[in-house]
């Protein structure tokens, strides 16, 4: 048998079986990259609906929860009676437009910069047992001292988080971060573009609100029974911004 016979059969691939080859090696790869990609992008968008979501409902919680605390005494008492002791333990701040009258216990500060609303307000209240202060806190020693008074502002900081800062009687001044975050993923990040607010405001003393306005337009803030908030949210990258709208009652203005 000589050399040519024993080599029979035994020939490579040819040029186009290889190239037919990498193609197809190819194409493989971009499938399995467009599939990782495909799941990566599912889960980055996930992870931001989840961020949005569970922080929408600890805002609302939190801030109802507060909110409504809004003028609160721990008393039973007549109404003239509550009107006169409001006044005197709520006393107008001076240095706070916030709180320019005697008794008044929420004031707000309208403000929009290139068409974007950046308000702010204020509420008072004093506390008892069952007290919860804007950072989730019950009552204690250390937190709000029983019987104490507790004033709030909330306002967009200029990292886009929604802080409150406490002024307690007793302990003093401290400010937090409530809503925000810039820990963790891209995705994980949650930060506010703009807060409008709004006050239900009875005019006629008729307990049912006439008119919803912004901070300059509200007449009388003896007179707000409501207010609203209308927050713009970002969550991560995956997410075009979203509105969310809470509205609250304020059962403890007034009588």
């Amino acid at each position: 048998m000589n050399y040519s016979q024993r080599n029979i059969g035994e020939a490579g691939f040819t040029l186009v079986e290889l190239m037919i080859s990498l193609l197809l090696g190819l194409v493989i790869v971009a499938v399995v990259i467009t599939i990782f990609l495909s799941s990566a992008r599912a889960k980055s968008f996930q992870q931001s609906q989840i961020t949005l979501q569970e922080n929408s409902r600890y805002m609302h919680l939190i801030l109802g929860s507060v909110l409504r605390q809004t003028g609160f005494l721990p008393m039973k008492s007549a109404g003239g009676e509550l009107i006169q002791q409001k006044t005197i333990l709520f006393p107008a701040e001076t240095s706070n437009i916030k709180f320019a009258t005697d008794g008044q216990v929420i004031g707000g500060v309208e403000s929009t910069t290139n068409s974007v609303a950046n308000d702010q307000f204020s509420i008072r209240y004093q506390v008892d047992s069952m007290t919860v202060n804007c950072f989730g806190e019950t009552t204690s020693a250390a937190s709000m001292p029983q019987d104490s008074l507790e004033s709030n502002t909330y306002r967009v900081n200029a990292d886009g988080f929604l802080e409150c800062e406490r002024v307690n009687s007793v302990k003093g001044t401290e400010t937090q971060t409530i809503i925000g975050s810039s820990q963790g993923s891209i995705n994980q990040r949650l930060t506010l573009t703009s807060m409008l607010v709004r006050y239900g405001q009875d005019t006629d003393d008729d307990r049912s609100i006439d008119t919803i306005t912004r901070a300059n337009a509200v007449t009388n803030w003896a007179q707000v029974r409501s207010i609203e908030l209308l927050l713009t949210l970002q969550a991560g990258n995956e997410l075009n911004t979203k509105t969310v709208s809470y509205f609250y009652d304020l059962p403890n203005i007034g009588v």
